[in-house]
């Protein structure tokens, strides 16, 4: 009977150390504590996204894009860990909403036609040629 609760003490402390570590993949690339780095997300074995971008105390923090599992993307700035200050967010059909965020809520929305990357003349005046948001130029 001992040996039983043994056995069955181990096979549990397995299976719970399996599932914790399966929490968070985590960093994967460069320094995802203070620097810049690629960071996944997961709840249990379900893949919630990936982060790429800067970090500062392990949060995301400054300049970076987080690709959901849903296929949507969200470009711009981060503070404490949420989207905070310019940004876009893509839908997975590349519809564009971009604006300024706070505490990662969208409280200003801006004219979608935002210029992403202006490579050639002055794009802000209507000369010249960027690039979208797709890449495409």
């Amino acid at each position: 009977m001992v040996r039983l609760q043994i056995i069955v003490s181990i096979g549990f402390l397995f299976f719970i150390t399996t599932v914790a570590s399966a929490q968070q993949k985590g960093c994967v690339e460069g320094n995802c504590e203070n620097g810049w780095g690629i960071y996944e997300y997961y709840v249990g074995k379900t893949y919630q996204g990936r982060y790429e971008g800067n970090f500062s105390a392990g949060k995301r923090q400054g300049k970076g894009k987080f690709y959901y599992a849903s296929g949507e993307l969200y470009d711009g700035m981060w503070l404490n860990g949420r989207p905070h200050g310019m940004g876009a967010k893509f839908s997975k059909k590349g519809e564009m909403v971009s604006g300024t965020w706070e505490e990662g809520k969208l409280v200003k929305k801006h004219n979608n036609r935002v210029v992403l990357d202006c490579l050639v003349g002055n794009c802000k005046k209507g000369y010249g040629k960027s690039r979208g948001p797709k890449g495409s130029a």
